[in-house]
C-alpha cells in the first residue's frame, strides 16, 4: 500500500513551480482543514484536538523579529539513536516554522517515531499515528521558496494537494533536486548529521518502514542571536 504522505518524483515532477516571499500570516489564513479523518490521540497519548488548539493559542506568539532584530530558532531533537539540531527559515517559510515551533513546544512530537526511511534520499518522521498518514487536525499552505533541497535540508512532507502538509517532514541526506519548488523547504541540521545518517541506514522492509524505527524522545526550541549578514548573503 502506497503512503498518502509518500514524496513521488514522479508526483513532485508533475505539480506547478509556485515561489512565495510569504510574511506570516493568521492560523485561519495560514491553514486549511485536512483533507483526511483526524484520529482522536497520539500514539504518544496526546490529544490531537488539544495539540491543535496549543498550536491555535501559541500562534501569534511565535516572533520572528524583536526589537528590529531577526529571532532565529534552533529546534534539538533528542532520538532513541541520538540527537541532531536544526535551525529553522522563517525568512523564506515563516508559517510552516510557526507551526513546527508550536508543535515541538507542545509536545506533539515527543514518543513519534521515524516511520520512513531511504538511503540516499530522506528520513521521514512526524506522524501522530506512526504510518504516515496522519497529522496535527490541519494544513499549512504551501510555501515553496528558492532553498534547495540538498544533504540536511529540513522539509516538509505532504500528499498530491498544495497545501496539504501538516505534521510530518523529513531530513534529506543527500541531494533532492526534483523537490526544489515543490516542498516547502524550511530549514537544515546544525549538529548532528551522524545522527541523521543512523536512522536513515536502519534496516527496512520493502515500503520503507524500519524495522525497529527510532523514536523521537523529546523536542526543544531554543532562540539564538541573530548573526549580522556579511556582504553578498
Amino acid at each position: 500500500m502506497i503512503c498518502r504522505f509518500l514524496l513521488l518524483a514522479v508526483l513532485a515532477s508533475a505539480l506547478p513551480i509556485k515561489l512565495n516571499a510569504a510574511e506570516p500570516a493568521k492560523f485561519e489564513e495560514a491553514t486549511r482543514a485536512p483533507y483526511t479523518s483526524v484520529p482522536e490521540k497520539s500514539i504518544n497519548g496526546k490529544s490531537i484536538a488539544d495539540i491543535k488548539k496549543n498550536v491555535q493559542e501559541s500562534w501569534d506568539k511565535i516572533v520572528f523579529r524583536k526589537d528590529g532584530k531577526p529571532v532565529e530558532y534552533v529546534v534539538t531533537f533528542s532520538t532513541s539513536v541520538g540527537n541532531f539540531q536544526v535551525e529553522l527559515w522563517p525568512d523564506v517559510a515563516p508559517n510552516h516554522c510557526r507551526s513546527f515551533i508550536a508543535l515541538a513546544q507542545s509536545g506533539f512530537y515527543d514518543g513519534l517515531i521515524f516511520h520512513r526511511v531511504i538511503p540516499g534520499f530522506v528520513i521521514q518522521g512526524g506522524c501522530p499515528i506512526g504510518t504516515g498518514s496522519g497529522g496535527p487536525g490541519y494544513c499549512v499552505r504551501q510555501e515553496f521558496n528558492k532553498k534547495l533541497h540538498e544533504r540536511g535540508v529540513l522539509s516538509m512532507a505532504r500528499a498530491q494537494p498544495e497545501d496539504s502538509a501538516g505534521s510530518q517532514f523529513f531530513v534529506c541526506v543527500d541531494e533532492a533536486a526534483f523537490l526544489n519548488g515543490k516542498y516547502t523547504g524550511f530549514g537544515k541540521v546544525l549538529q548532528g548529521m551522524e545522527t541523521v545518517d543512523k536512522i536513515v541506514n536502519a534496516a527496512r522492509d520493502g515500503r520503507d518502514r524500519p524495522l525497529e524505527p527510532a523514536t523521537i524522545k523529546s523536542t526543544k526550541v531554543t532562540q539564538k542571536e541573530a548573526k549580522p549578514k556579511t556582504a553578498g548573503q
